[in-house]
Parts: C-alpha cells; structure tokens; sequence
C-alpha cells in the first residue's frame, strides 16, 4: 500500500489532497497521476525529457516535508524537487531554481536547476549510503529562510548552504521531478508545508557562515590503535578552558605540530573559551550547539581539556564531572571520535600573598586527571598526560603560571612542546620559525575575531534590528565584515604551510585604524572653546588635542606625579579584518604647571579596544576589550615593556558596554563596572566568577579575589565609572540614564551573579522585577543622559561644592555638579547649576576627574556619532582622528601645588 498519512501540525498545509492534482500544474498531464494516495510521475517504458509537477502557488520562506520513493531499471534514475523556482517559456517541461536532488547519487545534494546548472553542494556519500533506502519510502525535508537552505534525509542534515548572490530570487513554486533519459518511476506522499515569517534573526546557517560553511559528513572513526596519525589536510579543533585560549594567542603548540607535520598540511582552530566546563558552556544567544559548530568548522580532530577548573570543586562532584565529560564528548562525537583528552596541569601557589595556596588541591587534581585518563581508556582515545611531567617541574623552580592555574608565556612553551612530544613531533620552539609563529598568532586573532566576535548582540542576538550592524560607507554589513576574515584566515593557513617548509616570505602589513578612512568636518580647539558656555565663577582651557596625539579618549588618570594618562580607543567600535590593533595609552605631561601638556608619548600600543586604565605600581592597568591586563613598565622608562594577562573572559557581546572605567579605591582595591550585554565568565585562584550583564567589578589585588555585584542589570543597563567619597562610601555611574547609585547598600553577600536576568534575553531583568535597586540607591537625577563621575575635595574649588559629584554629560554635550546630602540611613542629591554646556553636539565629555591641582579635567571623546542605537558600525562620520581633554578651574581660587 502507498497511501501512509501523517498528522499533519496545526502550523502546515497539505499541498497535496491524496485525491488529485488540485493546485498543480504541468504542461505534460500524462505523466503525472494520482495512485493509491500518492503522486507518481515517469514511466517503467521510459522518460524521454525532464518532466515538473509544479504549484500554481509560489513560497518564500518556508519548511517543506515529504516522501519520497524511487525506482528504476535503466538510465540516469534521478528525480528531485524544485523550490524557489519557476517555470521556463522555452522549452516548458523545465524549471529554473534550486532543486533538493534524488537519485542517481545525488540524494539529499543541493542542485540549481537550469540557472547556473552546477551542484551547489554535494552531500556526503558515505552519510546518504548510511542513511538513504533505495527503492523504499524516505523522509525528505526542506527548510528555506533568508538566503538559507538546509536539506534533511531520514530527520539527519546533508546540506546546508547560504545564497550568497543577491540576484538570486527568494520565491518561487515548489515542483516534482522525474529526470529525463531513464526508465523510472518517482512517488511522493504527505507533502506538508510550514510558511515561515521573514527572519528577524539571521538564520543559523548565516550565522555560521561567518567562519565556515563545513558539511554534515559520517563523523570521522576514532584513531586506529589508539595512536595519532594526522589527517591529510585534516583541521584539529581544540576545545577547553582559558589556558587553551592563551595558547591561542601564543601559538607555540601549534607551530611544533606544524613544522613536525608539515606533510599533513594539518589547519588548526581553537573553540575553548574561559570558565568552560563539562558542566557548562556558555555562548551567547544564536550561537549554536557543539555539532553545528564543529561541522561549520569542518573538524576532523578534537583537542579536548577541562578539569583545571573543575577540580576546584573537590572530590565530591568526581562521579558529576565524568558523567558530564561522557555527555560532552557524546555531542562531540556527532562530528568526529579522533579526541584526544587532554589532562589539567598541577596547580602553583600564586604569588599574591593572600591567594589561595592552591597546590594543597593538587591530589584532588590527580583524581580528576586520572578520571579523564579513565574516559579515555573506555572510549579508546588518545590520553595527554600533562599532570605527571610537571608535577614537581623537574628542578626547574621558575613558575609556570602567572596566577597558579593558568600558564605564562614559559609554561606555555614547555606545556606545547610536552604535547607535542606525546603525539610523535619532536621539534623545539628554537628549531620553529618565528614567522611560522607570527603567522600562526595573526591568523589566529582573525579566526578568533570571526568566530567568538564583538558586538554578538547586534549582529546575531537580541539587537539585530538596530542600525548598528548595517553597511554604510565603503564597508559591508557586520556580518559581512566578520565574513572577510575568512578568506585572509584561508590565505594565513596556506602562508603556514609553507612556512613550516621552510620559506621565507614576510607576512603581510595592515595599517592602523588612524590610517584608514578620511577625517569627518571637526571645529578647531579654538573654535570648540568658543562654543563653551561656563558657569560664573569658572573656565576652561584646553590640555591637550589631536595635536598631542589624543584620539578618541575614553577614560583618564593620574600617576603620583601628577602625569595624565589617557586610554585612547580609535578602534571602537568594531575592529576590522583589515586593520591590526590600534588602541594606545598616552601619557600627558606637563612641566611648568599651567595645566597645559608640554610632552606626550605612548605608555602602550596594540591594544585591542581599551575603555578603563589606572596606573599602579610598576605600570598600568588597562580594561582591554576581554581581558583585564597590568602592562607593566620594567626598566622606569614610562613605556610599557610587558604585557600581563591579570583576567580574561569578560563579555564583548556589546562593545560600548565592555568592562570600564578602573579606579582604585581608598582601601586599594580596584574597581570597574562592565555593561549590559556583558556576559562574564571569569577564571581564578578563588574558582570561576560569574557576572552577567551590567554591574561593577571589585578586584583586591593582595588576594586576587574578584567580587562581583547587581549582576542581571539591577542597578543601571550600561555602568560605567566608580568613585569613592571623602568617606570611603560607593557610588557608581551608569550611562544608559541620567542617575547613577549610591553602591553600598547593594553589596549584599548571597546575591545571584545574574540577579533577576536571563542568560539570553538582555531585558529580562527589567521584566522580572523593574530597576531592581533603582528605589534603593538611586541619586544624581537629570536629563539627559550622563556617564562617569567624580568627587570634588580641593580647595582650589569653591567651598560650596565641596563634596559634590562631578559628571560628564556625555549625551547632551555639558559637564553637571550634583550635591549630596544625608537622607536617613541614606542620600539624596540636588543639581547644581551646571559648570559647562557646549553648543558643538560633538563635545562629548565621557570622562571626567579631579586633578592633582585641583582643577576639573575632562575626556572629550569628540564624536558627531556615539553608541550603537544610532549609526552604523561604518558610519563614515565616526570620527577616528580627534580628541580633546580639557581643563575647567576656578576663577576665584589659586591651583593647589602638588606636594
């Protein structure tokens, strides 16, 4: 019997009544019947030409499912069904479009039918063998959204392909095929189609697209003896924990296994990510599961390494932890079973003095090493011992960490080539090429721009519909630009392979952002100070411009020689394949005291986009895009000589809501506040600190204990900037509204690191329980929207606004006082009138802070374009070539001489 009906969901239409062919159409009717339910076309006695069934109705997105069978004795037995196609004058038996092929070893490929007459892509052959019946019925589903196509035989993906070429038409009818020059008979039954809405979202497809469009294959068997052999041009994809990601950016592991493997012609690619566990694995929203991500990247090897983290929790979540490894590498075996695990390595004692002394957890750690061994053994994959070798560091008293968890540059060196040697490559860095490691790091920061980028929410996530990720200029659409570093990752991996065989070449110069693009219309420092209206009693004058190299500066700060350090970000607000990192910190100084800077220079440069700085003892701390980092200044020349790596895995889902704004306390801890599409999953001595969406960071540097606080958004959707009163009491900023809070009370211990939120819906917060602490500690209320602030404590200020926050207006391009006064256990402020209002919309105050003279000091961002909401990420009118600080005193008080 053919007829087999079913269900059909209260989502589809039947396109096909089992009775007859109402609502199709064809110029040949005899070739196509009705028999026992099902739709037959062709003949046993032979099929002279291609012959179409089509709809009378024609679909744009949709999900189309079906049943198929196929049978034949002679001729190229091949049947299909078009979809976003149409009928052709001449000849009219054929259709133009996409075609879900069948048959003749093409079933379950994707074929464009008359138009450019080519397989678009080609299934897996061992896959369509595995899973496809000849001659018996098979499920069929085709799934059509945007420019995306996917292809399903038997409930499994064979093919997923995204239209790249405008031109081509995103509706048409839907048409059965029997192939022409065959003796065959082709059948459907239950034809159902969903139509689906225009995607908000891009599809999952374009979204993977950014970095790979790999195939669904038969996942790959695990390694013959239990013994590494790479694949020929076989890409090992390595997974696990913030060390995994160091390695990335070092990229010594990879260059031994290159120059060891140069035949292999072997690419690699990192998918670890900090605070990972088997437990967990966080991605933002539309990500994508393990599978889609692996097949996208066409994954042949896993390097595969938790634990580190995991052990922290003790011997009694042993048995949770394999259970949870067994089910991770379950989804990971979907793609390929050549894993090889990967051991932790023994934890250090950092060298903070009040940090955990970690190595007394180092029998725990042997215990979980040993579990991962034993999921090896059970699975029959390759086991990396790195516990064992490095127990005791073999007389080598040098530590191998920066905190006692994750490697410094050494370790990572000694770690990479232990692996190496466990997996038959021999080579030591000194024999590598340091151009194949030069190479090696490039393409990895682009496959890392690629494949975990920026600005997540609005290319991808809940904020897809604002401008922010549109073309604009010269420039493509976000997702566009993200795309180009596809092929320049292609181009590193061939420069790689012949760098591992010994040539020579040089690699590629990319310019800075300064020298990109042509500078918008700006006013003249003169001219801008004249469009300052001052308050009576002050006055402004300027410290520093373009001039002195000041571009785009989003915070600054003094060293105890009263020296002005600015954070500089030409970067923001999105990095470009083709631009290297262009962020800096410039020192201003100035040697006679008028408050104007006689001489600058650049403390750090190659900063990915920084937003927060505060000097320290031997340097500077710096807010750097994920990464908390201390560059440190070794020889006291004022010039960054080290980079240090303090923390990493701070959101960037939102790169105006990046963390931000580091001061130091009166106690000596380090504050800083992050935004609202910040996800943070942070790896250290105490555990992994997890803080989600806008909320303020405390750092105590002695015990490098991080505390987080208002996880979830609860006070402020974007904070941005802490200061301290005379007092030692809190408060901190928040950009996206004119208040800021009185922290204090919210410092509460117990507190859900998410608060009210969601870990995918940014709102969801606000949704749950509306400005959660804003009736708590709400205070500084004005309009419009401010950012930053700081305390005014000097007598080279007037009495009556002392004590008073000072507060860059950033939004509406003024500079405001606002006075506190005790109210109960708490405060309230009053506004004062304001110091500064400017009538250039470009005067963007974004920063302020009181100077060791006493005056106000001001970071003009100076930008006709902000935030994310209002421009494209290419607006050309983004201005990347100007910046102001500027200087506001009182006319009535002498500056204060710093001692």
């Amino acid at each position: 019997m053919g007829l087999l009906v079913r269900p059909v969901r209260a989502d589809e239409m039947m396109l096909f009544n089992g009775r007859n062919l109402d609502g199709w159409e064809s110029p040949h009717p005899g070739v196509w019947r009705v028999e026992d339910g099902t739709i037959v076309g062709g003949s046993m006695e032979g099929n002279p030409q291609n012959e179409f069934l089509a709809t009378t109705r024609e679909f744009k997105h949709f999900r189309l499912r079906f049943e198929y069978r196929l049978v034949g004795i002679e001729g190229f037995i091949n049947g299909g069904v078009q979809f976003r196609s149409q009928r052709l004058v001449n000849p009219p038996n054929e259709m133009i479009g996409y075609q879900a092929d069948i048959g003749a070893g093409y079933s379950g490929s994707l074929y464009d039918e008359s138009r450019r007459r080519r397989m678009l892509v080609q299934a897996d052959s061992d896959l369509i063998d595995q899973l496809e019946k000849p001659g018996e019925w098979n499920q069929y589903e085709v799934w059509v959204e945007g420019p995306q196509v996917r292809l399903f035989l038997n409930e499994t993906l064979t093919v997923s392909y995204v239209e790249e070429e405008e031109r081509i038409e995103q509706t048409g009818k839907i048409a059965l095929q029997i192939h022409g020059n065959c003796k065959a008979e082709i059948a459907f039954r239950n034809l159902m189609l969903e139509v689906l809405p225009d995607p908000v979202v891009p599809p999952s497809s374009v979204i993977s697209s950014r970095f790979g469009e790999g195939q669904s294959r038969k996942p790959h068997p695990p390694f013959e003896g239990v013994t590494f052999e790479p694949l020929q041009e076989g890409r090992l994809v390595w997974v696990g924990q913030e060390n995994a990601v160091m390695e990335q950016e070092h990229g010594f592991f990879e260059a031994l296994m290159q120059t060891a493997f140069a035949s292999s012609r072997m690419t690699f690619r990192s998918m670890a990510w900090e605070g990972d566990t088997v437990y967990e694995q966080w991605r933002d929203l539309h990500f994508g599961p393990w599978p889609e991500q692996l097949r996208a990247a066409t994954c042949s090897t896993l390097l595969v390494q938790y634990g580190q983290m995991e052990a922290l929790d003790g011997l009694e979540r042993l048995t949770e932890f394999k259970v949870a490894y067994h089910q991770l590498l379950d989804a990971f075996a979907q793609q390929t079973q050549r894993c090889i695990l990967v051991s932790p390595i023994p934890y250090e004692d950092p060298q903070a003095p009040y940090a955990p002394r970690l190595s007394q957890y180092n029998e725990v750690l042997k215990a979980y090493a040993q579990t991962i061994e034993s999921i090896a053994r059970e699975r029959s994959l390759i086991y990396l011992d790195l516990y064992t070798p490095f127990l005791n560091k073999a007389g080598n008293s040098k530590p191998m960490t920066r905190d006692g968890i994750h490697l410094n540059e050494d370790g990572l060196r000694r770690v990479a080539m232990e692996m190496a040697r466990q997996l038959g490559g021999f080579p030591s860095p000194e024999t590598t090429s340091p151009k194949l490691r030069s190479a090696i790091i490039a393409k990895n920061r682009l496959w890392f721009d690629a494949w975990r980028p920026a600005n997540w929410s609005f290319a991808y996530g809940d904020r897809v519909s604002q401008r922010f990720a549109t073309a604009a200029g010269n420039l493509p659409s976000l997702h566009g630009s993200l795309k180009q570093r596809r092929e320049q990752i292609a181009a590193y991996d061939d420069m790689i392979h012949r760098l591992a065989f010994g040539s020579q070449e040089s690699l590629p110069e990319y310019p800075t952002v300064g020298d990109q693009g042509v500078s918008p219309e700006a006013l003249s420092p003169e001219e801008q100070l004249a469009s300052f209206e001052m308050a009576e009693g002050f006055q402004a004058h300027l410290v520093a411009s373009e001039e002195q190299d000041v571009v785009n500066p989003i915070q600054i700060a003094w060293d105890g020689a009263g020296r002005l350090y600015v954070a500089c970000s030409p970067s923001y607000p999105q990095s470009l394949a083709s631009v290297r990192p262009s962020d800096y910190i410039l020192v201003l100084e100035d040697e006679n005291g008028d408050g104007l800077a006689d001489k600058h220079w650049r403390f750090a440069e190659g900063l990915t986009m920084i937003q927060g700085l505060e000097p320290g003892p031997g340097g500077v701390y710096a807010c750097d895009f994920d990464q908390l980092v201390f560059l440190r200044d070794e020889d006291g020349d004022l010039r960054a000589d080290r980079r240090e790596v303090l923390f990493s895995g701070f959101g960037v889902g939102d790169t105006h809501q990046l963390i931000n704004s580091i001061s130091h306390g009166i106690d000596g801890s380090l504050w800083f506040t992050q935004g609202l599409h910040a996800m943070s999953l942070v790896e250290t001595p105490w555990g992994i600190k997890r803080l989600d969406r806008a909320a303020v960071w405390r750092l105590r540097p002695q015990s490098m204990l991080l505390e987080g606080f208002f996880g979830g958004g609860m006070a402020g959707a974007n904070c941005w900037g802490v200061a301290e009163d005379d007092y030692g009491q809190v408060f901190h900023k928040t950009g996206d509204r004119p208040q800021g809070y009185w922290t204090v009370p919210g410092m509460i211990r117990g507190a859900s690191p998410m608060g009210g939120g969601s870990r995918t819906v940014a709102n969801q917060s606000y949704a749950a329980s509306p400005e959660q602490y804003h009736g708590v500690g709400n205070l500084f209320d004005t309009s419009p929207k401010t950012t930053s602030l700081d305390f005014v404590g000097t007598r080279a200020m007037p009495e009556s606004i002392h004590g008073a926050a000072l507060i860059g207006g950033y939004f509406g391009s003024l500079v405001e006082l606002h006075q506190l006064e005790d109210d109960g256990a708490g405060f309230r402020s009053s506004q004062l009138p304001r110091v500064m209002v400017s009538s250039d919309s470009s005067f963007r105050p974004v920063d302020v802070s009181m100077g060791p003279d006493g005056a106000m000091y001001l970071a003009d961002w100076y930008n006709r374009v902000i935030g994310h909401y209002q421009a494209s990420y290419a607006d050309p009118q983004r201005d990347k070539h100007h910046g102001r600080i500027w200087r506001i005193a009182s006319t009535r008080h002498e500056p204060v001489q710093a001692p």
